[in-house]
């Protein structure tokens, strides 16, 4: 089917679409404008009020991700390792904000420069900092993106400062968590992972345990949610364990299955 204009119905037809293209043309540009022009935002060099702070860890192809949100009234830093979820709530007085800021303006943040190689599926680390709402400055060591060689003394400073408060924090509010193995699990050579943690290699914990009947291990962890894995006699299985809500997990073999339960944490 052929579609006829008139010569008028032609030239609106082609103005609309002229028009189309040009509107899209030009919010393309004013995205990349403003894109750029948030993105190389100088950092104040006294620390700004609502200053926002994020650091993002990716593990590229493996299902794991850390996240550190620093605001403050109030901040918090999370794990999601394999869809388990753990959570640090925390609170950063005006001193340490200031000490951190410090870092970021003595290591020139807002100045370090990255480069792009064409790379897939890889993970890494990016830094973004926010104030006034509309100001920010952000860099990122992960998928194509990468340090500049003379920047990597600078960036592996601010790295390291959150990583501090990373560890630091979690340290302050780990539980001691406890894992029961029932004799049913013993004389098999057992590997216990919690998350990527391989707590107990090749051993069979009968062996292991003071009694015939148990063998307990305390583990700490921190709040939120965890991956127990254990791998005995050809089998793999998984168990969630909520440091929130719980203070030991049962565990036992029953018709070559394995089989859990609980123990409720006291409120």
């Amino acid at each position: 089917m052929t579609v006829k204009y008139t010569k008028i119905e032609l030239i609106r037809h082609k103005m609309s679409i002229f028009l189309i293209l040009f509107s899209y043309f030009l919010l393309s540009l004013t995205c990349f404008y403003c894109t750029m022009g948030f993105k190389y935002d100088p950092l104040p060099e006294l620390r700004p009020n609502k200053l926002v702070i994020e650091y993002h860890l990716s593990g590229g192809m493996r299902y794991y991700s850390e996240a550190l949100y620093i605001f403050e009234d109030s901040s918090y830093f999370t794990i999601n390792d394999g869809g388990a979820i753990s959570r640090v709530n925390f609170i950063m007085s005006a001193n340490e904000l200031e000490g951190l800021y410090k870092v970021f303006i003595d290591n020139k943040f807002d100045k370090i420069k990255t480069h792009e190689v064409q790379v897939y599926d890889r993970g890494g680390s990016s830094v973004y900092i926010q104030w006034e709402k509309t100001r920010f400055v952000s860099v990122s060591n992960s998928g194509m993106s990468f340090i500049d060689g003379g920047w990597q003394k600078e960036w592996n400073a601010c790295i390291n400062a959150l990583e501090q408060i990373i560890k630091y924090q979690s340290e302050k509010q780990v539980r001691e968590y406890e894992l029961r193995y029932d004799k049913s699990l013993f004389g098999h050579e057992i590997n216990v992972f919690i998350n990527n943690d391989n707590v107990i290699k090749n051993q069979d914990l009968g062996l292991l345990s003071s009694s015939n009947e148990i063998f307990i291990q305390y583990v700490k962890l921190i709040p939120g949610k965890h991956r127990l894995s254990i791998n005995w006699n050809k089998h793999y299985d998984n168990v969630q364990i909520n440091t929130d809500s719980t203070e030991c997990v049962n565990i036992k073999v029953a018709n070559d299955t394995l089989r859990y339960d609980y123990i409720l944490r006291n409120k």
